[in-house]
């Protein structure tokens, strides 16, 4: 409040000197005057990886021929830093030919998002979040598999919405 009352208080005196204002009134009449001043923003986002998101598993898993998924919990940790809603899109270095899908690690009642090109993994508002990640990996049934460690690395984009 004090700025403002300052910037009337000179908007008032510059306009006395340029007009000649002679008169109380001619001052008051200035006073009343306001000032609009509009200034925009722009979005500042940081994504910080505190631990990659990525997990090895080895083909065949128990259970992978009865069709059971393998599911990995609390997985990489990012932290999204933004003073605009956002929106974190994911994709998979190498997907191996398996589905894989992804939910935010503190929402066990979440949709699996499958992870495809780049797949909207969540979205968040203005401010500082902490995100780590559920994975599921399901066998595809026309896809033969070789025998062997795997691995699943994760890339994260953000954007703000």
């Amino acid at each position: 409040m004090t700025k403002k009352y300052v910037l009337s208080i000179a908007v008032i005196l510059v306009m006395c000197f340029v007009t000649g204002a002679d008169s109380c009134a001619d001052v008051r009449a200035a006073a009343s005057a306001t000032l609009n001043i509009s200034v925009s923003i722009p979005p500042v986002q940081q994504l910080t990886v505190i631990e990659p998101a990525a997990v090895q598993f080895h083909y065949p898993w128990t259970g992978a021929d009865q069709g059971e998924a393998l599911v990995f919990n609390d997985v990489g940790r990012l932290l999204v830093k933004s003073n605009s809603d956002w929106t974190l899109s994911v994709s998979l270095v190498e997907s191996h030919g398996f589905k894989v899908s992804i939910r935010p690690a503190d929402s066990p009642m979440a949709k699996w998002v499958s992870v495809s090109e780049f797949s909207a993994a969540c979205a968040g508002t203005r401010g500082s979040s902490e995100l780590s990640w559920d994975v599921k990996i399901e066998k595809l049934s026309n896809v033969r598999y070789e025998s062997k460690v795997h691995t699943a690395q994760f890339v994260f984009t953000i954007s703000h919405i």
